[in-house]
């Protein structure tokens, strides 16, 4: 059974009638959470071809996995391809803040009606399709959206993994992009560096181009060249090494490539490795000038990617949570001679909270810990009972939510939230970011 999906999606110009508003459709999002993560394409697939996806008119994707980076190498690709004159539509999760800003159009999220409206159309094809997860539903309503918004690109970031990830139901891309590749989701995706890229590798496609951040691990960037080399594609990598970081400073870094220099508002060093991946990727769809990409590069913001709230005292939010993304948070802060900090944290339970702690403690005068929103949390008691433990001298004191963590902080103390985008991304909405 097909339906006339654009119809009654779109209801600001070809009519049609919605069974739900904004309000309740999220609150339908919410409701289906529990049902958790499943694998496998058959459902999203399905659901697709139901909801009219030969009826409408697909961008070249550019798809992106990896382990860290993939938010930020996303949203620079965006901005380069729109500051180019191309009409892009970019795909991220998890959601920090409103869900429809993770759906956007050229930096513009999905109006609420439209979310509205995919939410009533895709309700109305599950007992065809079969259950979807959240994060199906929500991949589903980012492709039906940019199909009709005429987008020309759609950069799509996968979610966990490639291989099995909801968004590999896309056709091939036009480039499959990776970010450095670590350990993380260990027991999902695999045990080492070479298995976990052998999943995230998953998204290379015949007759796509394949890009890999100069950052990337040996391991990894074996398991690309051998994938790459099975579906006859080239690789390419912006540099031999990190791109030459001119300044890096709270809020900023200013970097040299090919004679020109570049500014990110972003903080970490990291960040000029995923600009020059950006870069590259955008390099093989579009022409690109220096300007254009200065234009791309100065507009991306990423909450909760090492984001300064507040400069003096200093407040920074980092949803990093795997031992890759913690380290790099550690360097940013040894680079800024960061120290006496108050430091909120909560973990999910299957995250390696020990190691991590291990890293960020040095910089600390202070902890408190909570338990983040999720169901795969690990209690702030247990976490402080962890820190309590590796350094006994520091005060440590649990909150039961994120929200009530802030409201112990001291004001005129450096503020670090860390560990999880459910605390980091909650404690954001306080200071109406």
């Amino acid at each position: 059974m097909k339906y006339d999906a654009w119809r009654v999606i779109f209801l600001y110009g070809e009519g049609g009638e919605c069974r739900v508003n904004y309000k309740e459709s999220l609150e339908y999002i919410i409701s289906i959470r529990d049902r958790g993560m499943l694998w496998g394409l058959e459902r999203i697939r399905k659901a697709w071809m139901l909801c009219g996806a030969e009826q409408g008119t697909h961008p070249r994707y550019m798809h992106v996995a990896g382990t860290n980076g993939k938010g930020s190498v996303s949203c620079m690709l965006q901005n380069i391809l729109t500051a180019a004159g191309h009409r892009t539509g970019l795909f991220t999760s998890p959601a920090i803040g409103e869900i429809t800003s993770t759906i956007s159009v050229d930096g513009e999220p999905i109006p609420d009606e439209s979310f509205a409206g995919l939410v009533t159309l895709i309700t109305t094809i599950e007992a065809d399709a079969g259950v979807l997860t959240e994060f199906e539903m929500l991949t589903l309503i980012a492709l039906l959206y940019f199909s009709k918004s005429g987008v020309e690109f759609a950069v799509i970031e996968c979610g966990l993994g490639g291989l099995d990830d909801a968004t590999n139901v896309i056709p091939p891309p036009a480039a499959a992009i990776f970010t450095p590749i670590a350990l993380d989701h260990i027991g999902i995706l695999g045990d080492n560096i070479a298995d976990i890229a052998g999943k995230k590798c998953g998204i290379i496609k015949p007759t796509c181009a394949v890009v890999s951040s100069p950052a990337q691990h040996p391991d990894a960037l074996d398991v690309i060249f051998k994938t790459a080399a099975e579906n006859e594609a080239t690789v390419y990598i912006p540099a031999a090494g990190p791109a030459p970081t001119i300044l890096s400073e709270a809020g900023g870094i200013t970097f040299s490539r090919q004679d020109e220099i570049y500014h990110i508002p972003m903080t970490g060093r990291f960040q000029c490795d995923n600009a020059l991946t950006a870069i590259q990727a955008a390099e093989l769809v579009v022409p690109l000038t220096p300007g254009i990409i200065r234009r791309g590069l100065s507009r991306p913001v990423m909450p909760c990617r090492q984001e300064i709230v507040r400069r003096d005292p200093l407040i920074m939010l980092d949803g990093a949570h795997n031992l890759h993304g913690v380290a790099a948070l550690a360097d940013t802060l040894r680079e800024l001679n960061a120290g006496g900090i108050t430091l909120i944290t909560g973990m999910l339970a299957d995250k390696p909270y020990r190691q991590c702690m291990k890293l960020l403690l040095p910089f600390c005068s202070e902890v408190i810990c909570c338990t983040p929103p999720n169901n795969r949390a690990l209690s702030g008691d247990a976490l402080a009972d962890v820190i309590n433990e590796l350094s006994p001298g520091i005060p440590v004191t649990v909150a039961a939510t994120p929200t009530q963590a802030a409201a112990m902080i001291n004001p005129a103390v450096p503020l670090l939230v860390a560990g999880s985008f459910y605390v980091s991304g909650e404690i954001r909405r306080l200071y109406g970011c």
